[in-house]
Formats: C-alpha cells, structure tokens, sequence
C-alpha cells in the first residue's frame, strides 16, 4: 500500500512524487546542488557542482527534461 504525502495549507496543497525528477534507474543523490531556478514553462533547472559539474532540467510532465 502507497501512502501519499500532503504538504502546504488551505488552497496551496500539493502531493509529493518521490519518483518526480528522476532519471531513468533514479537519481539517488543529487551532490552538491549550487542553485535552483525556475521558468515560466514550471521547468525547474538544478546546477550541481559535485559530484559532476552539469545542470539538469526538470519537466513537470517527463520529469529529467534534459542534462547539460
């Protein structure tokens, strides 16, 4: 049985999706996340410093959109 995960209050609820931004096998630990940024298109974009220098770009429909 899954349980889901409420966070917020009153009109700004959401559920939590543990498998949301993760790259195909999981990303089981991002390292050292430097800045998090995000558009108008609600794409969330990680710059990581270690262990592996690379951005990573979050679509909220697929997930890992794209890694540069």
């Amino acid at each position: 049985m899954v349980t889901a995960t409420t966070v917020g209050s009153e009109s700004y609820t959401y559920e939590v999706d543990k498998r949301w931004g993760r790259r195909s096998g999981g990303v089981s630990e991002f390292g050292l996340v430097s800045a998090v940024a995000g558009d108008a298109l609600d794409r969330v974009y990680l710059f990581i410093r270690k262990p592996v220098a690379e951005i990573l770009v979050f679509d909220p429909q697929r997930g890992v959109a794209a890694t540069k």
